[in-house]
């Protein structure tokens, strides 16, 4: 459970609305609707009812509603307290957690070696709506692949990572059962995958990386609602996705990963920054990001295996 989950929470409990939320709270309805659900998953109850036009509370969302009040209070006061003899500068980062979410962590604590007294905010989100929060002027550093600058204005791009693509399917599925998957063999194949409204470049890349090897890829169903709804769908219908290795560590026990031999062209990770409000405490964030994909590559080139995780994970969800 994050705190702005709890956050989100209470903006849809008191106006009954998803959409009246996520315009107060400058995101959109899908991003706040994913964020309750990823709360409601971790409590493991219902908290709204959701109908047509308005949502309400469950009766377990009444008695989350009035203690999650207390809670915020108490938090903000906290905060107020350990704040009030210093100022911080506040860094706010786009991102989406398909891409570096295994690689915030670590990136974060050695920023914060170097630089105590800056704030860094997370905002996870699509693609899509990273390029709306920079239009406005809400994000300070955006990370996001190759292909979305083109929709960003007056920015200096820095690579952080490659991602080698990867074939995520249920245990069940017949492909699981190889240990390496050569493209030709996804001809013909059902794929699931993101969908146009939020993720427009994940069509095209698929289809450009596939066409070397004659295969036009078969979409049967895209969602936009980020990977956990496709992680979802695809465990209820079987289904298949090529993904990148980025998601490896947050799959779902039922789904596993495989690498693709040969290796597909890797999806490139861009760090964003705003020329028109240069921030040295940005390009120090973009820097450290980098550094620690460098050493994640590097412990995986250690290793006989580079996709041994992938293995280990299996392992530790069968025991």
């Amino acid at each position: 459970m994050e705190i702005r989950q709890v956050r989100y929470f209470l903006e849809v409990a008191a106006g009954g609305s998803f959409n009246q939320a996520a315009a107060r709270l400058h995101l959109t309805q899908p991003a706040v609707s994913r964020q309750i659900k990823a709360l409601e998953e971790d409590l493991g109850v219902v908290l709204l009812a959701r109908g047509k036009r308005s949502v309400t509370l469950t009766p377990e969302g009444e008695i989350f509603y009035e203690e999650a009040q207390d809670l915020l209070a108490h938090i903000d006061r906290v905060v107020r307290r350990v704040q009030s003899n210093q100022s911080r500068e506040v860094l706010r980062v786009g991102y989406a957690p398909s891409l570096v979410s295994d690689l915030l962590p670590k990136a974060i604590a050695h920023f914060k070696v170097l630089q105590r007294n800056v704030r860094v905010d997370l905002a996870d989100m699509t693609p899509k709506e990273i390029c709306e929060r920079a239009a406005k002027g809400l994000i300070d550093v955006a990370i996001i692949p190759r292909g979305v600058e083109s929709r960003l204005r007056g920015v200096e791009l820095i690579e952080i990572t490659r991602l080698d693509p990867v074939l995520v399917v249920p245990k069940g599925h017949r492909l699981a059962r190889l240990s390496k998957i050569p493209p030709r063999i996804l001809r013909n194949v059902p794929l699931y995958g993101l969908g146009r409204r939020d993720f427009p470049e994940y069509a095209p890349r698929l289809r450009a990386i596939l066409k070397p090897y004659g295969v036009v890829p078969v979409l049967v169903s895209q969602t936009s609602d980020g990977t956990a709804s496709l992680f979802a769908k695809m465990i209820a219908d079987n289904g298949a996705a090529v993904l990148t290795e980025a998601v490896v560590d947050s799959l779902p026990a039922s789904l596993v990963a495989r690498p693709f031999r040969p290796a597909l062209p890797p999806l490139v990770i861009l760090a964003a920054l705003f020329v028109s409000r240069p921030s040295l405490n940005a390009e120090g964030f973009a820097r450290q990001l980098k550094e620690e994909a460098e050493r994640r590559k590097k412990r995986r080139l250690a290793k006989p295996e580079v996709y041994s995780s992938m293995k280990r994970k299996e392992a530790e969800r069968a025991s």
